[in-house]
């Protein structure tokens, strides 16, 4: 599986080169880095007692917009069915666990902000992830804003993706309707200022690792992702 994993940056990498559009190169390693993700999920499957449970792992942040680049880290969670049981609960702890670590071994690192199926917060039954979200939505805190940034770009990637129809269901209908948290979030969108300066040009990193470079996640992507999410 981690030579799969490679051989999925190989092939982006190649192909980056040969000039593959942006969109269609993110798409094709979004897709590729799934079935890593899949196979890895189900091997680990044989050793843990959870087939039996409803349970829909969640691929997050650029996952979940299907926009993986060439190097990314990890954002995953798991829904779990409300019908679970607190000895079950212990299954998927262990099951997150290898999972995670798997995909580490194929060459994708742990989120540095935790934001992982191994943090408890993220593994959860159903009705507590809605509940997350309303709190979100309603109480929109500098936190809050933050998680929404990462947990509403949301994907099902396995298992009973009606789990995660249910949770989308519940974000649509309510965060129309926030009218605070959707001006948090638009502040929060207004704040990334292009890198241009005021001959047009690029302003590069002024010090650090990547002095005299453009962060382009940062000074670009990122500024069309957020004000897209609003």
């Amino acid at each position: 599986l981690a030579f799969a994993a490679r051989e999925v940056r190989e092939l982006g990498t190649a192909m980056l080169a040969q000039g593959v559009a942006a969109e269609q190169l993110t798409q094709f390693v979004s897709a590729l880095n799934d079935g890593v993700t899949e196979r890895a999920i189900e091997l680990a499957m044989r050793s843990h007692e959870v087939s039996d449970i409803g349970f829909c792992w969640m691929g997050l942040g650029s996952e979940g917009r299907n926009e993986q680049t060439l190097a990314t880290d990890q954002d995953n969670a798991i829904i779990i069915s409300d019908e679970v049981t607190a000895e079950q609960l212990a299954y998927f702890t262990a099951l997150a666990e290898k999972v995670v670590g798997w995909l580490v071994d194929c060459g994708y690192p742990r989120c540095p902000g935790d934001i992982m199926a191994t943090n408890p917060r993220w593994r959860v039954p159903l009705e507590t992830w809605k509940a997350e979200f309303r709190q979100w939505m309603t109480q929109p805190v500098p936190e809050a804003i933050l998680q929404a940034s990462i947990f509403f770009d949301m994907r099902g990637v396995h298992g009973a993706l009606s789990l995660f129809r249910k949770l989308r269901k519940l974000v649509r209908h309510t965060a129309p309707q926030s009218n605070l948290f959707l001006a948090h979030l638009a502040k929060q969108a207004t704040l990334n200022e292009p890198p241009i300066g005021f001959f047009r040009g690029f302003v590069l990193a002024k010090e650090g690792d990547h002095k005299d470079t453009l962060d382009i996640k940062r000074g670009g992507v990122g500024a069309v992702v957020e004000l897209a999410r609003v």
